[in-house]
């Protein structure tokens, strides 16, 4: 029988264009994201939702924290699994996707203009998801 993995939630603070924050989670069950997080209009995040044994990582946006009274939007990376030679790929692909969300959130969409102010947001994604999926 497999023990479970700790459950590994960090939230990261957006330092510049959103006041959102972002968790990224890894061993986690349907169980423990429901529990903690909802879809922004209330309704409760499915296994469809989180890809479990699909995708090897998932990221959610407008989504709130249920323990936040005020329920303030936040984002959500979820690292299902990476499979060996994927690491790269997988951190650069969810961090585009949250990347995109948190910038137009911001009412900033992606052009030729805003190129660079995405650059540096997908770094700092990346960033931030590398440092729990390698815990």
């Amino acid at each position: 029988m497999k023990n479970k993995k700790e459950l590994i939630i960090d939230k990261y603070s957006q330092p510049i264009f959103s006041p959102n924050d972002l968790y990224v989670i890894k061993n986690f069950s349907l169980e423990d994201i429901t529990k903690l997080f909802a879809w922004s209009d209330g309704v409760e995040i499915t296994e469809d939702d989180i890809g479990l044994n699909k995708s090897q990582a998932v990221a959610l946006a407008n989504c709130y924290r249920k323990d936040d009274k005020d329920r303030n939007l936040c984002t959500l990376i979820l690292i299902n699994r990476i499979e060996k030679g994927q690491f790269i790929n997988v951190i650069a692909h969810e961090s585009m996707h949250i990347t995109q969300d948190i910038l137009e959130y911001s009412g900033i969409p992606l052009t030729r203009d805003s190129a660079e102010t995405y650059a540096f947001t997908i770094g700092w994604v990346a960033e931030c998801m590398y440092n729990t999926a390698k815990k």
